[in-house]
């Protein structure tokens, strides 16, 4: 009797933090993005473990940040897919609108408007790859992985785009300063994703041996010139 009492507390405890946190208990479809992408979307939970200036976001157990800096993020899953992240602030302070047009000819298009969060999601088959472009609340994930990964990376994706938190009060201060660069120089990648160029060849380039080897001496040379003064 006591142990079922103990059980019992335990049992009313967890469901007392789950109404405290705001969390929501949903199950999520192995195979129905659409139905998942709404349900992650309309989670109001406000728990945040990763904070920047101006903004901050929530990354889910099974991600991991393997490389970091003001407004661009690259994390990886378990599985080694790479979600190339970039939050855009200037967008937000001009609140900025998306121009995208619904492709049925694709694997996945949808346009995304959810409680004054709006975007869109596009996903193509190329080379028994999924290139995964997703852009909400102001913040831009883009992934390359095969089909057997793609519902988890699209639940991982919606879940940090919807967790983006901004600072308005921050993020006018820091647009207003003249001073302040709008840092429009995203990922590398993104700039030359907008110039119709291949994604799968871009992430190529930039992951390529021959791309790190210049990376690798370049920095070197920057510290040696900068021992020398």
């Amino acid at each position: 009797m006591k142990i079922f009492k103990r059980n019992l507390k335990i049992i009313f405890s967890i469901i007392f933090l789950l109404l405290l946190s705001g969390c929501s208990v949903n199950k999520l479809s192995n195979s129905d993005i659409a139905s998942n992408i709404i349900t992650i979307l309309n989670d109001k939970s406000k728990v945040y473990n990763i904070s920047f200036e101006g903004y901050k976001y929530y990354l889910p157990n099974g991600l991991k940040i393997i490389e970091k800096n003001d407004y661009n993020s690259v994390f990886i899953d378990k599985n080694d897919n790479k979600y190339y992240l970039y939050v855009d602030i200037v967008g937000f302070y001009y609140k900025n609108s998306y121009d995208y047009k619904v492709d049925d000819s694709i694997h996945y298009s949808k346009i995304l408007n959810n409680d004054k969060k709006f975007g869109y999601i596009d996903v193509r088959k190329k080379n028994n790859k999924f290139n995964i472009e997703y852009v909400y609340n102001y913040g831009k994930i883009e992934v390359i992985c095969n089909e057997n990964d793609l519902v988890d990376v699209i639940n991982y994706s919606s879940s940090v785009l919807n967790s983006i938190t901004y600072s308005r009060n921050v993020i006018n201060s820091m647009i207003g300063n003249s001073g302040y660069r709008t840092r429009e120089e995203e990922f590398k990648l993104f700039d030359e994703k907008e110039n119709k160029n291949d994604f799968l060849d871009i992430v190529g380039k930039y992951e390529g041996e021959d791309y790190r080897k210049a990376r690798d001496e370049e920095k070197q040379k920057v510290e040696f010139d900068s021992t020398e003064k």
